[in-house]
């Protein structure tokens, strides 16, 4: 059906009070009328027809959500996509987020319905793609549900690779709710099934992870030697934007083992990094993270600077996940400095 012919017949819809406008250019069915066309569809359809149906809106979903996680965050890495997949779409960060703010719940019901059916695979894949968006927004239950409806999907499957990435995935989710003993064994399981598979910059990855968990477990030499070898990792592979990432862990166990000065030098090295590949998140993080060991030193001049620099590069860039931190660390600074309106403004 062209462009204008789909308007036409959603305005009539619209008209008749069988569809409302949720926005510019959106459309839903008012609850009774979704599920009577369900059930139509399912009646009076060919069983084909459904099928393709569902596929090409799988093929839709799989294609806008990696168009718009690469948009949104660039650096990323990503497993299991598919190469042959038509071009994606371009958009800007700020289009890209939008869209995934508009579409997460459409995506992820989608998901959920195709690992409950016979595409477990692009379900799979479609929480992976979101994974990012729902870290950075804080939707942590919907995370949890959504990878592990994934890694029960790939363990049917038997796909290895698939299987490590949703147990990272999951596993993350677990760490940011303070579960550590399922991000631990889920983290342990992606680094065995990422190494069986021969995937380097996966296992780092796991490994790295593995590390964090550990760091929040206040185990933190434990830690130190786990990202010490996912570092390893990447540096053997030439993987410089992971070096950076795997710097910054490294430094904070550094910082909570009470090695300052090491912790600073980490940080400065990551930073390097960051800005050889361009990676502007990353160095928005590490700016924050840095800055909040040059203020527990008493550097709060230094600490202020760095903050400020992060704050206009997450400005310059949408970028959401480092802002709660700082914002913390800030008002930190101020309160002890007994400039309280900037601290609660913070």
């Amino acid at each position: 059906l062209p462009v204008a012919g789909a308007r036409a017949a959603l305005r009539e819809l619209s008209d008749h009070h069988l569809v409302r406008e949720g926005g510019i250019g959106r459309y839903r069915f008012h609850d009774l009328i979704r599920w009577y066309a369900r059930d139509l569809a399912l009646r009076e359809e060919p069983r084909a027809e459904n099928r393709m149906a569902i596929e090409r809106l799988l093929g839709h979903y799989l294609r806008r959500t990696e168009a718009a996680d690469r948009a949104a965050y660039p650096h990323r890495w990503r497993v299991a996509a598919d190469a042959s997949a038509p071009d994606l779409d371009v958009l800007t960060p700020e289009a890209a987020r939008r869209w995934l703010a508009d579409e997460w719940r459409n995506a992820l019901a989608l998901a959920a319905y195709a690992g409950d059916h016979e595409w477990k695979a692009q379900g799979a894949q479609l929480a992976h793609l979101l994974a990012e968006f729902l870290d950075d927004e804080g939707l942590r239950e919907e995370a949890m549900t959504a990878h592990a409806r994934a890694l029960h999907a790939c363990n049917l499957l038997g796909d290895h690779l698939r299987i490590a990435q949703a147990a990272l995935d999951l596993g993350r989710v677990q760490l940011r709710v303070w579960q550590q003993e399922d991000a631990l064994r889920n983290s342990k399981i992606a680094q065995r099934y990422f190494q069986a598979a021969g995937e380097p910059r996966g296992e780092a990855k796991a490994r790295d992870q593995i590390g964090l968990v550990l760091w929040a477990s206040d185990r933190c030499r434990e830690a130190l030697a786990m990202h010490e070898e996912a570092e390893a990792i990447c540096r053997a592979i030439g993987d410089v934007q992971g070096e950076a990432i795997i710097l910054d862990h490294k430094a904070m166990a550094q910082w909570h083992l009470g090695d300052n000065a090491e912790a600073q030098r980490l940080y400065q090295v990551a930073l390097g990094k960051c800005r050889e590949v361009g990676d502007r998140q990353t160095e928005a993080r590490i700016l924050n993270n840095l800055g909040h060991v040059l203020q527990s030193r008493g550097r709060h001049r230094e600490a202020d600077e760095l903050y400020q620099r992060c704050a206009e590069i997450c400005a310059e860039i949408s970028a959401p996940r480092p802002q709660p931190y700082l914002h913390h660390n800030r008002g930190d600074l101020y309160r002890y400095k007994g400039r309280y309106e900037q601290a609660l403004e913070c």
